[in-house]
């Protein structure tokens, strides 16, 4: 579950950093004091032995800033943006029972597409917006045209304050 959620998160980093490459994205991480990291997208490093990239590389006037996959709490891509329709999402593979796939799994049948959402991440961050998108191991906050889209992975998600539109009012 854990390791299918990093794939996905790397899947997306790799399409985010060849459609928005002039972008100057935030990415926010987890940690006791609001942690942000801003540069154009630079690289996902993948260890020679990896898999998968494990580190997103940003740069910022010629420093280059690496972030660990398992801290990013959500991706901006700056001001401005719309979200691409192109943006596509591995399909997760049949998942050994555990808690990290129940996880997975509730975020996605917890939170439809269109669900106003106010979400904590890390220790002192906080997202709201819309769900625009909800796929296994990455919900995505936007407006209904996909504006400023905001990339949160579920994992280093805190809290979920959902307001559901009820048909019965």
């Amino acid at each position: 579950g854990t390791n299918f959620g990093y794939a996905q998160l790397a899947h997306v980093i790799e399409q985010l950093i060849t459609l928005y490459p002039t972008n100057v994205f935030s990415v926010f991480t987890r940690g006791l004091s609001a942690s942000t990291v801003t540069g154009t997208p630079y690289e996902l490093f993948k260890p020679s032995s990896g898999t998968s990239g494990a580190l997103f590389i940003l740069d910022d006037a010629g420093q280059k800033e690496a972030i660990p996959l398992n801290a990013i709490t959500a991706i901006y891509l700056g001001n401005d943006t719309v979200y691409n329709p192109s943006i596509t999402y591995l399909t997760p593979p049949a998942l050994v029972p555990s808690f990290d796939t129940n996880l997975l799994n509730a975020y996605h049948e917890y939170l439809p597409v269109s669900t106003d959402v106010e979400m904590f991440l890390g220790s002192s961050i906080r997202a709201s917006g819309m769900v625009y998108r909800n796929e296994y191991g990455i919900i995505v906050l936007s407006d209904a045209d996909g504006n400023t889209p905001i990339f949160i992975p579920v994992f280093n998600i805190n809290v979920v304050l959902p307001t559901f539109n009820s048909t019965d009012a």
